[in-house]
């Protein structure tokens, strides 16, 4: 019944806003499709961004254990200072990474974690809208879990380091031999190398996981653009069809009235299938139709009005007529002539009766 009431109401309205209607809806779905492509594209350089941001992560954390270990190795403060600087990257993103955790998040904290992470500035928004928007997509949901995993594990690096820092800087009271401080150090070394492969399996199953919601998400993207696609041609083509047989009916309709109009079959009607111009050109047809038929009507009452008084006329000059040659006849005492009578019993059969009545009188004193 909405669905009749709908088409009622299009079928109703003027071919302009037919038309405009027409484009208006083209136009929002295109509207929709360009920002279906931008959400798309958006969302894809945000996926990516992720994955930059995996690879810098990923570095930073191989360099810092590198640095790490070198600093086991030769005690140079520099590599020490090496290390907590590559370290500003994971750190930076475990700041972002806590922020975004929780409820009600700060953006500017979010963002600024981001940046000290190395991440270009364009990439940030996009980066934060994905994780807020999406963390209930399995694909993104995973990465988190991931992530929250990766961060746990590369905080581990921060308390080795201090312990390895604290074993070479011993206090002089505290020294011990040389070979027993050795020994600390590599019982400390030792808990690098599987926090580090645990890191490396993290880190690759972070960027295939973002891998397959990216291959995901463009699946879904060209699907949907597909459909808007198709959508706003079958829907330019729908309207078009049916705009254009509205058209066309009312004005075939029209045409055949017309035709019969011709042939001189007034009763005809051109039947009214809308209420638009062409609606409105079939009944005005129609009433001009009536209106011809009236005036056509009216000039035939009129000539055969006329007719009857030039009939009427002729036939009383006719009667006027007789009833002259009557009469001089009379005056000439030549009574013999009879004047007929017609059915309207006027003043011309008036005198016709009062001439045949003479006639009559005449007749009889003939006889006697």
């Amino acid at each position: 019944m909405a669905n009749f009431s709908l088409f009622s109401w299009f079928k109703n309205k003027s071919i302009a806003k037919k038309l405009y209607s027409v484009v208006g809806i083209m136009a929002v779905l295109i509207a929709i499709e360009l920002g279906t492509l931008y959400f798309a594209v958006s969302t894809l350089s945000s996926v990516r961004a992720f994955v930059g941001a995996e690879g810098l992560w990923s570095k930073s954390q191989k360099d810092a254990i590198y640095h790490l270990r070198k600093y086991y190795q030769t005690h140079n403060e520099e590599d020490k200072n090496a290390f907590y600087n590559f370290m500003k990257v994971p750190l930076g993103d475990h700041k972002t990474l806590m922020e975004l955790l929780k409820k009600n998040p700060d953006l500017a904290i979010a963002r600024q974690g981001l940046l000290e992470g190395g991440n270009h500035p364009d990439d940030i928004d996009g980066m934060i809208n994905l994780f807020q928007r999406f963390h209930n997509i399995s694909y993104i949901r995973k990465s988190i879990k991931i992530w929250t995993e990766a961060d746990s594990g590369i905080s581990q690096l921060i308390p080795i380091a201090k312990k390895i820092h604290s074993e070479i800087n011993l206090p002089i009271s505290q020294l011990v031999p040389s070979s027993s401080s050795q020994n600390k150090l590599d019982e400390i070394v030792k808990n690098i190398d599987p926090i580090n492969q645990k890191l490396t399996i993290l880190e690759n199953e972070f960027s295939y996981t973002l891998g397959e919601g990216a291959r995901w998400l463009e699946k879904i993207i060209l699907k949907l653009l597909l459909a808007i696609a198709l959508t706003v041609e079958f829907s330019g083509l729908i309207l078009t069809y049916f705009i254009v047989k509205g058209i066309t009916k009312g004005l075939n309709e029209i045409t055949s009235a017309s035709k019969r109009i011709a042939q001189k079959d007034f009763s005809v009607k051109a039947q009214v299938f809308s209420k638009d111009e062409i609606g409105i050109l079939t009944t005005s047809f129609n009433d001009m139709t009536v209106e011809l038929f009236n005036s056509i009507q009216k000039r035939i009452q009129a000539d055969k009005e006329l007719e009857f008084k030039t009939n009427f006329i002729q036939e009383n000059e006719k009667r006027i007529v007789s009833i002259m040659d009557a009469l001089i006849k009379i005056t000439q005492l030549d009574f013999s002539e009879k004047i007929i009578l017609s059915e309207r019993g006027d003043e011309l059969d008036a005198i016709a009766v009062g001439l045949n009545r003479v006639h009559f009188k005449s007749t009889r004193l003939k006889l006697t």
